[in-house]
Order: C-alpha cells, then structure tokens, then sequence
C-alpha cells in the first residue's frame, strides 16, 4: 500500500487548514497516512529561513489568506489564545501516542487551538481536551516528558530534513514533497492519474549554474554579543541617564533628551528594563504608574544594529514579570496603527485590543494585558 507522510507543526494555521483535507484524499485514493509532528523551528534553523511570523508583512498575508480560504469552506478559525507558542508541548503529546492514535490527536490539538481559539501551548488544557474524547491523555503526556520521546521528535524533525521538508504542511507521496495547503489539489491530480508534469521533460528548467549571489553584510556588532538584560526604578544613574539618551536618538530621531526628563519628573515612579551589551545599553522598556495596579508601557526600542534578535520580546517579558513581582495586575500599552511589527509582537504576548484615538502621529492602538494571563518563563 502507498504511504503518504503528512510533516506539520500546531504554529501553522496552513497545517490545521490542511489536515482537515488530507485524510480524506488519502483515504478516497486509498492511500495510507502516516502522521509526522516535526519542529518548525528545526526547519527554518536548518535552511536559513524565517518563519512567517518574523516577517509582519507576510505574517499579515498569512492571515487573510487562511481566513479567506476558512470562509471559503466554511471551517472554523480563530488564533490560538497565544502566538506563537511553544509547540514541543503539543508536538511531544502527539508522538506519545501509538501511531494508529496520532491522526485523532492531531484532529483534537488543531481544534483547541485554531478552531476554538484556546491555548495550545498550556499541556494541562491539552490533556484535558484528550480525556475528553476518551483517550489516555494524561498517560501520553507522562510519556511525553522522557528524554526518549524528546529525543524522537528531534530525530523525526532530522529524518524530514534528509527528505529534503523544508516547510510546512508538506505531504510527501512517492518521494515528491507538496508544500503548502494549495498544493493539496496537485496531490489530488497526482493520485488521479493526471499530474500534469507526467511525462514533461523538466531538463529546460534546470540552470547551468550561477551568475550571482546574496551576501549579507558583515555586522560585527552582533558577531559575538553577549545580551545581559537588567530592571531598575528611578531615579537613574547619571550613566544610565546618558546611555538612555543615546540610545533614544538612535531609535527616535525626533525624540529630545529634554522630552525624557520632563517625562521622568512627572512620574518619579518610572521604570526601565534594559538589553545592554557590555556597558552599551542596546535596547529599553520605560514605563510607569498610570493608576492603581496599572502599569504603562510608555516608550521602548532597540538599536538598529541588534534587532531581528528578540531583544524586544526579551524586554517586554522582563517589564512584566518586574511589574507582576511589584504588585501589578494591569499592563496597558499603545502602537501606532501601521506599526504592525509591534502589534503583532503585543497582541503574541497576549495583549487585548481595547480601542482606538487619534493624534497628531495618527491612529493608534489602545491594548491591555492582565498579567495573570502573563507568560513570563
């Protein structure tokens, strides 16, 4: 019998989008399906690539095209409560389970996350949705966490490699990898007997070699950076003060050191969370006391030689867990409308959309985050 491998990770909305389709087709074809939970992340180490998720504009493309093709089939799809998440918890549950179980479990962990938007990185909320289909869950999580198992998925993530999976979802039938959701229909016509490509001499599109190349400038800033990260109320050193000023007008041309004292005279109470490397402060988060149990996230940034390295992320989880150990219970924030870099960066560490006003920069964004809801791992 003819075995098709169906590689995907939980991130992909693709991958949830695709499984609801592909067992049919293999099942119509009478082809079996073997079911492969790979790392993502592994995939885009190994190749040189980012996901779409690091790519705002792509990120945002993503997102209109999956929500197109839902309403277009009429499926279910919300985001998962977080994104991305840490999927090695739901990839590991998968593979604990024997084979003939793993395509059920898919079906049930890609509906808790994108069809009814709940948290796919929360293992207890993974089990409990398993236990109520029936299955072992809570046993196969166990198993889970051996170094056996986590050695298995690293391995099967190696195996898809050699293979030459480069993405996800792909579907891997008689050595042809299909990449992507759209590429379901060529698995359909490659079943049916009518690949187009059949008997197509694919010799005139092989290059006879190349003519140029890409070569990333040599950025020897990050080459070797050692990233310490550090919270402290004011008032601030005059050191500090000074690398903060610098460090602003790499970020904000237009901003003043005049405009941070007056801002840091009317809230004596501010803090600062700093990415420093050396004694060079490299990126910040300042903030302060807008009401009780209220922290504002006022301004923050990172020096344009060291982004791209999550030391923005980095930041904003170090802010919240030094609010949530000050007392805090509410962090709220703003974004200019078309900053969709950092929107996209609130709203994946779980801030909630909560307005909207205007001024004279233009529209922006209003969001609020309960830190009980916080990940600060």
């Amino acid at each position: 019998m003819r075995v098709a491998e169906f590689y995907f990770d939980y991130l992909s909305p693709y991958a949830y989008l695709a499984s609801l389709r592909v067992e049919e087709l293999c099942e119509r074809f009478g082809i079996a399906i073997r079911i492969e939970p790979v790392l993502f992340a592994g995939l885009l180490k190994h190749w040189g690539q980012l996901g779409p998720a690091e790519i705002p504009p792509k990120a945002a493309h993503a997102l209109r095209d999956c929500l197109r093709y839902a309403q277009l089939h009429d499926i279910p799809l919300r985001a998962p409560r977080y994104h991305p998440f840490r999927s090695l918890v739901p990839l590991r549950l998968t593979l604990a389970a024997p084979p003939d179980a793993r395509a059920q479990v898919m079906r049930i962990l890609f509906a808790h996350g994108w069809a009814h938007g709940r948290d796919l990185g929360d293992a207890d909320a993974l089990v409990d949705a398993l236990e109520q289909a029936g299955l072992p869950g809570r046993r196969w999580h166990e198993a889970a966490q051996s170094d056996a198992l986590k050695r298995t998925l690293r391995e099967r993530t190696e195996v898809a490699i050699s293979h030459g999976v480069f993405g996800i979802p792909t579907l891997r039938l008689d050595d042809q990898l299909f990449w992507g959701l759209d590429q379901l229909s060529a698995v359909e016509l490659v079943l049916a007997g009518r690949d187009p490509l059949s008997g197509v001499d694919l010799q005139p599109l092989a290059p006879a070699g190349r003519s140029a190349w890409r070569k990333e400038a040599p950025r020897p800033a990050r080459a070797s950076a050692q990233i310490t990260y550090e919270a402290r109320v004011a008032p601030f050193p005059a050191v500090i003060m000074a690398e903060l000023e610098r460090l602003l007008a790499s970020c904000f041309p237009d901003a003043s050191g005049e405009q941070l004292g007056a801002a840091l005279d009317a809230h004596p109470d501010a803090m600062l969370v700093s990415a420093s490397v050396g004694e060079r402060m490299v990126g910040f988060k300042l903030g302060y006391a807008r009401s009780p149990g209220e922290f504002y996230s006022w301004i923050g940034g990172v020096h344009p030689e060291f982004r791209r390295m999550g030391i923005g992320r980095e930041l904003l989880r170090g802010q919240h867990a030094r609010c949530a150990d000050e007392g805090y219970t509410q962090v709220a924030t703003e974004a200019l409308g078309d900053n969709a870099s950092m929107l996209q960066l609130d709203l994946s560490e779980g801030f909630r959309i909560v307005g909207t006003r205007l001024d004279a920069r233009g529209l922006k964004v209003l969001l609020s985050r309960a830190l009980s809801c916080a990940r600060l791992d």
